[in-house]
């Protein structure tokens, strides 16, 4: 299959380790690589792709930012609890790691007042997920997506 982002994958000491390739023309300096402005107009359609991802994780961050340690333990539980129904991994067609991400960041916001454990963040997830009408897509709250979005 032809990647459209140029990715080194491999295994250190254990840990599974996915490297992505992005070619900026210009030295980046300390506003280029300021997230939210990005600018990546001068960069292929391969290194934009590349960079969507960091964005996307400065979205993520910034929608738990409030209850950080709950959300990362709600996504060890999900990778967990996916890899040992063999549901686990984007490259065979199952969900991945960054659409759990995704689940876990909404699940977090959405219930961070109702919920104030991980076990109770992991009920209301699988509530929501009862819930979902399949055909609707699941997305991230509107927090503050105009910021990460390039200029």
């Amino acid at each position: 299959a032809d990647a459209k982002v140029p990715v080194i994958k491999f295994v250190l000491c254990g840990i599974q380790m996915d490297v992505q390739y992005a070619y900026m023309p210009e030295m980046p300096t300390a506003d280029t690589l300021s997230y939210p402005d990005l600018s990546l107009r001068k960069c292929d359609a391969a290194s934009q792709m590349a960079f969507n991802g960091i964005r996307d994780t400065a979205m993520i961050e910034d929608l738990v930012k409030d209850d950080v340690e709950g959300f990362q333990i709600l996504l060890i539980g999900l990778k967990l609890w996916a890899k040992r129904r063999g549901v686990y991994g984007a490259t065979v067609g199952y969900i991945g790691g960054y659409q759990l991400a995704i689940l876990a960041a909404r699940t977090c916001f959405l219930h961070k007042s109702t919920c104030p454990s991980p076990s109770l963040l992991f009920s209301a997830l699988f509530k929501d997920m009862k819930e979902w009408k399949a055909l609707s897509p699941i997305s991230l709250p509107n927090s503050d997506v105009e910021k990460y979005l390039s200029s």
